[in-house]
């Protein structure tokens, strides 16, 4: 590999490094608002799963992260968000 060819690397790594500080910089920033806001927040994935939720929702729900985050909307407490009402909200806004 051409000396070069190094510089090169390294520059791309430098870049991509910076990046990554980026956006994680930006996930913590969205962390802090999630956590901060005074209505129950929650923040799935695609699959229903829970991504994270603000300290109203464990508060409001009586749930705690460990046992909310990585889990189904479904699954979720005494499963009280797996009913008819629900599932329908999910379909109509595309979930």
């Amino acid at each position: 590999m051409s000396e070069h060819e190094i510089d090169a690397l390294k520059k791309r790594i430098a870049e991509l490094e910076k990046m990554e500080r980026g956006v994680q910089e930006a996930h913590e920033y969205a962390a802090s608002i999630i956590s901060t806001v005074r209505e129950p927040l929650i923040v799935l994935d695609g699959d229903l799963k829970v991504i994270s939720a603000g300290c109203s929702f464990y508060e409001t729900f009586k749930v705690k992260p460990g046992e909310t985050e990585g889990q189904f909307i479904y699954d979720l407490g005494d499963r009280q968000w797996d009913n008819g009402t629900h599932t329908r909200d999910y379909d109509r806004i595309g979930i």
